[in-house]
């Protein structure tokens, strides 16, 4: 006698199946001819689709007793399914519970970093390679935690972007940044370019122009003297970038794709778009200019930017090597270890800009 599968419609895309009186085998089996059947394409409208389901499994009592927790950690399965490229099953386990817990306390501390004021701006400086001097620097957000220390970027960006909380961390870091820049200003250091990274959550997801506007009003610090770094995904959505961009440029800040050649920006768009440099990805610049490929893509994009009027600039330089193929290429600004790796405000005020009083 066939086992009854009880379905329903969970969410938006989500479905729930109960197989009663069932072990883990007999559920494997079942989410696996669910996946066969739907890897089948299907005409609609005379296209083609396909569809990649992720399927998570719990079984009970094993996985949870009541509905609520059962439901929830067959949750946690289908989204850990998701991160290993879809079109597969998972069982729930120990592991992803520890994982979601520790994503929860991590949102929880994020949260009270926010209102805490623990974040800082380390600054990586960047050099105009010709004359050798200091032409501005990049802002990097640093969580300081109270008991943990630093955490890097990289453990907090993604669950900042996941949870909305990088639209207020990014106005921050765009205040604070033009506090600071303007600080050195009157304590008559040389003025310089600070650039501050725009995700693209908070850049279509904001109100963008009016925070910058603000920032600018209430430190009095000139628009020139800072820059935004944009994502090449960002300009994806070409007509809505367009219009941001415009209203940013009319404030008089200086506008440049971070990470360039490592996304999908079509050289149509790219001649459109208001902006001033592209800065290319690291990637790129770690195997000049010993391999060939990369040093033709670093060549093709320096000569693109030149005759699109823009300007370029090299991220993750490391060696003197890669200095001298940029200069040898028309490339006049870079940053990387080279140079100094991002240090805190102190750090960076007595090892370059106090220099720059005595030049």
């Amino acid at each position: 006698m066939k086992q009854v599968r009880l379905h329903s419609r969970y969410g938006g895309d989500e479905f729930s199946i109960l197989l009663p009186n069932s072990d883990e085998q007999r559920a494997g089996e079942v989410a696996q001819q669910i996946i066969t059947s739907l890897s089948e394409p299907f005409l609609f409208y005379h296209h083609e689709f396909v569809v990649t389901p992720s399927i998570g499994i719990t079984v009970f009592p094993t996985h949870g007793k009541s509905f609520g927790t059962l439901i929830k950690n067959a949750d946690l399965a289908m989204y850990h399914a998701k991160s290993l490229g879809k079109n597969n099953f998972q069982f729930f386990n120990d592991e992803l519970n520890a994982k979601a817990q520790h994503e929860l306390d991590l949102e929880i501390d994020l949260r009270k970093a926010l209102e805490q004021f623990q974040f800082e701006l380390y600054y990586q400086p960047q050099f105009n390679i010709r004359t050798n001097q200091l032409c501005g620097a990049e802002a990097l957000m640093r969580w300081i935690h109270p008991e943990k220390g630093i955490i890097p970027p990289v453990s907090f960006i993604p669950l900042a972007e996941e949870t909305g909380l990088i639209i207020p961390m990014g106005e921050w870091a765009i205040r604070t940044a033009c506090q600071e820049n303007k600080k050195w200003q009157k304590a008559g250091y040389p003025p310089i370019t600070v650039s501050v990274n725009i995700s693209a959550k908070q850049f279509f997801h904001s109100n963008l122009v009016e925070i910058v506007q603000s920032a600018l009003t209430e430190t009095e610090l000139q628009p020139k003297y800072l820059e935004l770094e944009i994502t090449e995904s960002i300009t994806m959505n070409v007509e809505h970038s367009i219009s941001t961009l415009l209203e940013l440029k009319k404030i008089g800040v200086k506008i440049s794709i971070d990470d360039f050649g490592t996304g999908y920006s079509s050289l149509n768009y790219l001649k459109r778009l208001p902006i001033d440099k592209l800065k290319i990805d690291q990637s790129f610049i770690r195997e000049c200019p010993y391999d060939i490929n990369s040093n033709t893509l670093v060549r093709t994009i320096i000569v693109m930017a030149h005759l699109l009027k823009l300007q370029v600039k090299a991220e993750g330089v490391e060696t003197q090597d890669q200095i001298s193929f940029l200069l040898e290429q028309g490339c006049k600004e870079a940053q990387g270890y080279f140079f100094s790796k991002p240090i805190p405000v102190p750090e960076f005020e007595s090892k370059y800009m106090e220099k720059r009083l005595e030049l």
